[in-house]
């Protein structure tokens, strides 16, 4: 099977954006946002929430892996209008050639990024990629053909429009990682990155409650910065049903030792793995299981009151007296990897100047920075805008953005 390149980057994004994770929060929501799509995950205690349930080509698959939810929501999704009148954005995409229409390469149909200059968080002095250089006159006319089109009142009004379809779309991703989990988005910070996460997150934010976004310095390269930190994992499962309280629990152990067998086999260093052990459980009858942590020895009462919770959690119902069925034992054997040090010392002048940009209905002369000119220390209100070789990050009125000493950016509401 030919391995899928830009998935296996999505989940080193994801492993990078672990790093970033506040010590005092529930966890971090990853935002990554590119060309063509979003990528979203949770991470808890440093580690990538995984799931075992997912569909490929159409199949449905039982095999560990990391929970990551994707919509059809990037830089180049193109707005347009449905049958019924209604403002959409994505899943199609104008891709990087012949890209948005600020691009200058021929594409005539109004995208996000084509939004977001016409709105003023880009600027038309901004280059992407350090090379590329925005027609803000092409983005202007593709969005007031839309506008003709929704019957909005000039580009302006469209890109407002396409802008706040776009993060409605992401917003329901993050829940469906966050809410429909069982977890609260308001415990947690979010982590952006990717070309546009940054541009967004704070606006997806305060849709959410979330008072705390966190934008790393390699924000655009952090599949790479995740590739140097990154666990080794090694997983093994093996179906064994049986109804909790039924089974033996010595059978049961004997199944978890034979896979910790396995996993230590495969690991580069034994003796620096740690070995989990859990268990696919479900209430006799379901088609779909839940799977939960399991302590050595085998305890089934332990197990299912386990379960009776992680139940009530994600579906928001138990039910205390039903049998609950063992499906499938699982051991993941983890060697630590060890995050790159990394520092900042920004140098040189960092207000570039300012803009006038839209947030919600005003427009506001926004002043503008040079993030790789911003001393660690450094803290701003906003709006402000920040611009990097790898993406640009929007700090609305109201929040706060502060700089710490290796470039990570932190965005906060005002309390």
């Amino acid at each position: 099977m030919t391995e899928d390149v830009p998935r296996r980057s999505v989940l080193r994004g994801l492993v990078g954006a672990g790093a970033f994770e506040p010590t005092d929060a529930d966890g971090a929501i990853t935002f990554d946002m590119g060309g063509t799509s979003s990528d979203v995950s949770l991470v808890r205690d440093g580690a990538a929430e995984r799931t075992t349930e997912a569909d490929v080509g159409g199949y449905p698959i039982r095999t560990p892996m990391v929970d990551v939810e994707t919509v059809g929501a990037g830089g180049g999704s193109i707005g347009w209008v449905d049958d019924g009148g209604a403002l959409r954005v994505g899943p199609r995409s104008a891709g990087a050639a012949p890209g948005p229409a600020c691009y200058g390469k021929g594409g005539t149909e109004a995208t996000v990024t084509d939004a977001a200059l016409v709105l003023g968080y880009l600027g038309a002095e901004t280059t992407l990629g350090e090379d590329l250089e925005l027609d803000a006159d092409a983005a202007e006319t593709a969005l007031a053909d839309l506008a003709a089109t929704a019957d909005l009142d000039g580009p302006v009004a469209a890109a407002r429009g396409v802008y706040r379809v776009a993060n409605a779309t992401m917003t329901r991703t993050i829940r469906s990682v966050t809410t429909e989990r069982g977890h609260d988005p308001r415990r947690f910070a979010l982590v952006a990155f990717g070309g546009a996460g940054p541009m967004h997150a704070a606006a997806l934010a305060d849709r959410l409650g979330i008072e705390r976004v966190v934008v790393p310095r390699a924000s655009g390269v952090l599949s790479a910065f995740g590739l140097l930190a990154a666990d080794e994992h090694h997983d093994a499962v093996r179906t064994f049903r049986a109804i909790l309280g039924e089974a033996t629990p010595d059978r049961i152990e004997s199944v978890y030792e034979d896979l910790r067998a396995s996993v230590l086999a495969d690991a580069s260093d034994p003796a620096a793995a740690t070995c989990e052990r859990q268990a696919d459980l479900r209430y006799a009858g379901q088609s779909h299981e839940l799977t939960v942590d399991v302590s050595a020895p085998f305890d089934p009462a332990a197990v299912r009151a386990r379960f009776h919770d992680a139940h009530e959690r994600a579906r928001g119902y138990r039910l205390d007296d039903e049998p609950v069925e063992l499906v499938n034992c699982r051991v993941t054997a983890t060697i630590e990897g060890s995050v790159p040090k990394s520092s900042f010392a920004g140098s040189g002048e960092p207000r570039t100047g300012t803009r006038r940009a839209v947030f919600g209905d005003r427009e506001i002369e926004t002043p503008c920075y040079d993030w790789r000119a911003l001393a660690p220390g450094t803290t701003l209100d906003g709006p402000a805008i920040v611009t990097g070789g790898e993406s640009t990050v929007v700090c609305p009125p109201d929040w706060t953005l502060a700089v710490d000493d290796a470039g990570t950016l932190t965005l906060a509401v005002v309390s």
